[in-house]
Order: C-alpha cells, then sequence, then structure tokens
C-alpha cells in the first residue's frame, strides 16, 4: 500500500508560480482549520456577542479611534468601518461587544458618542455576521 492511502494522506503539489503549499495534508478532516484561526473560540464569541451598526462616521475617522470611544460603553471585541458609504452618503460601520447584559441601554448610551460635528447614530445589527460566505467568497477570487 502506498504512504498516502496507508495514513490518510495526499500529495499536494505546488501551484504554478511556486507560492501554495507544498508536502502532505491530513484527509481526514478537510477544514479542519478555516483560515488560520481556531474555530471553536470564533464560534463562542460569535454567539455571545451583540453587533451595532453605526452610521455617520467622519471621513477621516479609522476603526481604532472607534474601538477607542466605545470601551467605556463595554468590552469591545472588534470594529469594521466599510470602504463603501450608504444610500444616504454616510459613512458607516459595524462594533461587536461581550458581557452585554442590556442591549437597549448600550444602544441609547452609544447614540451619545460625538466624533466633533458628528452625531453618531446606532442601532442594533439587522443580521448576524456570517464568515462562511466571505471566505468562500475570498477563496473564489
Amino acid at each position: 500500500m502506498s504512504r498516502e492511502g496507508e495514513f490518510n494522506w495526499r500529495h499536494v503539489g505546488r501551484r504554478k508560480d511556486g507560492r501554495g503549499k507544498f508536502g502532505y495534508e491530513s484527509v481526514k478532516d478537510p477544514g479542519q482549520h478555516r483560515s488560520g484561526r481556531n474555530d471553536s473560540k470564533f464560534d463562542d464569541v460569535n454567539r455571545i456577542s451583540v453587533s451595532f451598526y453605526v452610521t455617520n462616521l467622519p471621513s477621516d475617522l479609522h476603526p481604532r479611534d472607534l474601538w477607542k470611544r466605545c470601551e467605556n460603553l463595554g468590552t469591545v471585541v472588534d470594529t469594521y468601518i466599510a470602504r463603501k458609504r450608504s444610500k444616504m452618503g454616510r459613512r458607516f460601520g459595524f462594533v461587536r461587544f461581550i458581557k452585554v447584559i442590556n442591549s437597549q441601554e448600550l444602544e441609547r448610551r452609544f447614540c451619545e458618542i460625538w466624533f466633533g460635528n458628528y452625531h453618531v447614530f446606532a442601532s442594533l445589527a439587522r443580521f448576524k455576521r456570517n464568515d462562511e460566505v466571505s471566505i468562500q467568497h475570498r477563496k473564489s477570487q
């Protein structure tokens, strides 16, 4: 029996440009490590977190500035500011918190934030983040 079939391993060749993987990979559990992160931690955080949609952000605002401003509201896990703009022409983003007891109170406190002359509007995100779709989209490109 060949080495590949005996231990449930298969040979992985290089790409034409020489950048790809080479050697052997396990056939037992394909997709075990999705995009290099620990899935169980990601799933746990995703399950217990609360995301807020934030709009009317200044054009020069960086995600770390949003993170620092939101730290006094609760435990921030993730911030994201989109490159695109909303239909109204405003910048928008998302902030994800954990250890949230009352999301309505957090939303009310969130709406009191100002960045210079920009009054921030926030609401609970309508949809949960679907990381499976974004990973499949990246692989197809």
